[in-house]
């Protein structure tokens, strides 16, 4: 039996350890773009912190697929420092106060990617410890670069996910042509398996 408890402890004290790291969060986008399809337009994708205390938070977009054509050619970064990568490869933004990746797009019928949010600023317990939060957009734009598409709200957003100062992390489409679902973060998957050993460990403490 000593042996079953000391197991519970090191499990628990595995769970400790993996608490105290940064959390993450993951979303899956799904756009449609079938009312735009063949035409030509932008995508811009921003990920702004906040002025006061945020603390660090990284973008990650991967899995990004299109049956439209992104065009290299016509592709604005701004800073070139806050941003590694391109579309449709994997592209990891650092959050800033203004950085912004405007890529020329011929619009297709749809637009996937998944977008992960880490670093001591996510935390879905509200542990970040920040003053002010930081912002994920996704906006649309047609030929003039100008003028939003696909959305219906007055700032001209698609979509974004905000982390406020505790570094809870809240997703929103602002039009109908968007889809955002939720992922397992990696902290559940991680400490899933520990709470099936804790249990298995209990089980065999009382038999």
């Amino acid at each position: 039996m000593k042996k079953q408890y000391g197991l519970i402890l090191t499990l628990l004290g595995a769970f400790a350890a993996i608490s105290a790291h940064a959390d993450s969060a993951s979303y899956s986008f799904t756009v449609n773009t079938s009312s735009l399809a063949t035409n030509y337009g932008y995508i811009d994708l921003e990920l702004n912190q906040g002025t006061l205390l945020s603390p660090p938070i990284t973008a990650t977009i991967t899995g990004f697929a299109t049956d439209g054509t992104l065009n290299p050619a016509d592709l604005t970064i701004t800073p070139a420092g806050d941003f590694s990568g391109t579309l449709p490869g994997t592209l990891t933004i650092t959050a800033d106060t203004n950085p912004d990746y405007f890529e020329g797009i011929t619009f297709g019928n749809r637009i996937i990617f998944d977008l992960t949010l880490a670093g001591p600023g996510v935390s879905r317990s509200g542990n970040a410890g920040g003053t002010s939060g930081t912002l994920f957009q996704l906006s649309f734009f047609d030929s003039t670069g100008s003028n939003p598409v696909l959305t219906t709200d007055p700032s001209g957003i698609n979509s974004e996910v905000s982390v406020d100062a505790t570094g809870v992390p809240t997703a929103l489409s602002l039009d109908p042509s968007t889809k955002i679902i939720p992922e397992p973060s990696t902290f559940v998957l991680a400490v899933a398996p520990l709470f099936a050993l804790v249990a298995l460990a209990r089980r065999g403490a009382r038999a």
